[in-house]
């Protein structure tokens, strides 16, 4: 390879000694030539020989949140020099430490740089532009989709109708038939990492957990630097080290960094929905795999559900191990057939595995006009995006935003995307908790109006809870402040829960499946909770971290709920909290309940009279 295809890239200190941190990586890279040291144009060459330059988070202004993952989030940002608009994805390095997600960090920097750069891009897979790190984080810049993903239409609609699913699918395909002539297998192909761009085409993104699958195929990208080649080699040796060392215990273990030799097993990534059966049988993965998730795609666009479905992840990966799913009894035939033929236990005999002209050839797909595919006229069921809103917004100096992502931003951030949920999709706590949370005092004689009131209403709400609530048998009589279904993680799965946060204070769990209350956080004076974004919540208590998922995005209320209740509680939390470590009980589960009691506890609920009382 010539100098003029190597990349340059800007070292945050050149006189710094040989030593650097793998994280050191992300200091900017610019995956393009641009004059005035914007981001633009939006067109590149391979072979094309790029400047340094220094970026940092204090050149753009983060506007608003556009989504989040397992690990990051994604921002929309206008660049203070030149005004263009990006989409900034944000990953905290602690985060990505703590839970061995180095690996997939700097995998995924190195397949981007490669497709955008190496490989000249293309107009249905993201392209980054740079990368870049501070103290907290790592960023990485890279096109903006206005219509957000795939799922968010797919959900607003319902499903789509054939003419519409083709059109995706098509679309999916070409992109995928690109990054697998690179070398590459995107191994997470699902509605959520399909990006809709202002002009109605698709973009394929998060390459998170992707993987080389033909080294001859794959053109590595290379960095240009101020010091010697001796020092890239000894970077990239200590990025690599870290790297596998780091993902010793991870869910995707086996898939060695070292040397940046890409590893062809792998145990499962991604999302356990659209994961394929080679992926949890450890086998060698391909193509294949990422045709197995266009199968399970194309079922969910035009059923309205993913194929494979159940209460948890380990039901779930059954289901798919034994392809037990059906189709819906309107499911068209042609798809069906599309479907069916991509739904196969076996890789080999997957349609597409040997010639992908057999997959693009099938009849869902007649009409579709290969050679003109980005120039066709996408579907029309997209409201308007007005052209420029983001700098509309950003033209009243009165209320224009700071650059930067500091405290500051992240809680304007924050607040502009609960703003957009709207008063319907929004939980007011406080009045919830005031008008509900009451204690009960023990002498009643001196009850001031307003808290007889109160309790009234508590007792209302109580009545109603135990007639109506099949999880009241689990709360030990307690009025339910906020209830909803958590996925907990512990160990390899995540399990889903119903949470139930009632007065006392409890924070109590249980299996929806078998109805069994599998445990509570305990409640500490120094227990306190962590949001790292709508999703994704931590409980930490002296104990343990309990790592927890809401799918409604509620994350940021329940923190709230709980911290809520911490302040109400405190008196009565730190006496027993205190109590329970003289007595040695702190944390212990006492729920852990035999199937007898399980039967008589749906037995109970079952005889309750109309009174709501046992």
């Amino acid at each position: 390879m010539s100098e003029d295809t190597h990349l340059q890239r800007c070292e945050d200190n050149p006189q710094t000694s040989t030593k650097i941190h793998p994280l050191s990586s992300f200091t900017c890279t610019l995956l393009e030539f641009n004059e005035n040291k914007g981001l633009t144009p939006r067109f590149r060459k391979p072979g094309m020989k790029l400047p340094k330059f220094r970026k940092k988070a204090s050149e753009f202004v983060f506007l608003r949140i556009l989504g989040e993952g397992a690990y990051s989030t994604v921002y929309l940002a206008r660049e203070v020099r030149g005004g263009q608009t990006q989409a900034v994805k944000v990953v905290q390095k602690d985060f990505v430490i703590r839970h061995q997600k180095l690996d997939a960090v700097i995998r995924e920097k190195h397949v981007l740089a490669s497709l955008s750069y190496e490989r000249g891009g293309h107009p249905f897979v993201t392209r980054l532009y740079c990368t870049f790190h501070d103290p907290q984080r790592l960023y990485f810049v890279t096109d903006v989709a206005h219509h957000g993903e795939l799922l968010r239409t797919l959900n607003r609609l319902g499903s789509f109708d054939v003419p519409v699913s083709q059109f995706y699918a098509a679309e999916i395909v070409v992109a995928l038939e690109f990054v697998h002539k690179c070398g590459v297998v995107h191994r997470d192909v699902k509605p959520e990492n399909i990006l809709i761009r202002r002009n109605g085409h698709i973009m394929l993104t998060d390459f998170g957990s992707a993987q080389v699958y033909d080294e001859n195929l794959f053109v590595d990208y290379e960095e240009e630097s101020d010091s010697p080649a001796q020092k890239v080699r000894q970077e990239r040796q200590y990025m690599d080290t870290l790297a596998s060392s780091s993902t010793s215990s991870s869910i995707d273990s086996d898939e060695n960094m070292g040397g940046f030799e890409h590893a062809r097993r792998a145990t499962f990534v991604g999302t356990a929905q659209y994961v394929s059966p080679e992926m949890l049988r450890g086998d060698e993965v391909g193509p294949p795999c990422d045709f197995w998730a266009l199968g399970a795609t194309v079922f969910q666009m035009i059923s309205g559900q993913a194929p494979f479905r159940a209460v948890n992840d380990f039901h779930l990966l059954n289901k798919i191990q034994k392809l037990d799913f059906a189709f819906p009894a309107e499911f068209p035939d042609v798809p069906k057939d599309f479907v069916s033929r991509l739904l196969v236990l076996d890789p080999v005999v997957r349609l597409g595995s040997h010639d992908l002209t057999d997959l693009k050839s099938h009849e869902f797909f007649d009409g579709i006009d290969w050679r003109n595919i980005v120039n066709m006229k996408p579907p029309d069921i997209f409201p308007p995006v007005p052209a420029g809103i983001e700098e509309a917004e950003l033209k009243t100096s009165d209320d224009m935003p700071k650059p930067g992502l500091d405290e500051n931003a992240l809680s304007r951030l924050m607040n502009l995307s609960l703003m957009e949920m709207g008063p319907s999709k929004q939980l007011s706590l406080d009045s919830e908790i005031l008008n509900t949370a009451v204690d009960i005092p023990s002498d009643m004689v001196e009850l001031p109006k307003v808290d007889k009131q109160a309790l009234a209403a508590r007792q209302r709400k109580l009545e109603k809870q135990r007639k109506e609530n099949p999880y009241h048998l689990f709360v030990q009589d307690n009025l339910i402040i906020r209830s909803g279904f958590i996925d907990k993680k512990k160990g390899l799965f995540s399990r889903r829960r119903m949470f139930l946060l009632t007065e006392g204070p409890h924070l109590f769990y249980v299996d929806p499946n078998s109805m069994e209350l599998k445990g509570e956080v305990p409640w500490s004076p120094c227990m306190r909770t962590e949001v790292k974004n709508f999703r994704t919540f931590f409980v930490h208590t002296p104990k343990r971290i309990y790592y927890l998922f809401d799918p409604e995005s509620r994350a940021l209320e329940w923190c709230k709920a709980i911290d809520q209740m911490k302040v109400r509680y405190a008196d009565k939390i730190a006496e027993s909290y205190a109590r329970a470590v003289k007595d040695g009980t702190y944390g212990m589960n006492k729920f852990k309940k035999s199937i007898a009691n399980r039967l008589l506890h749906l037995t109970e609920w079952n005889s309750t009279d109309s009174t709501g009382h046992f």
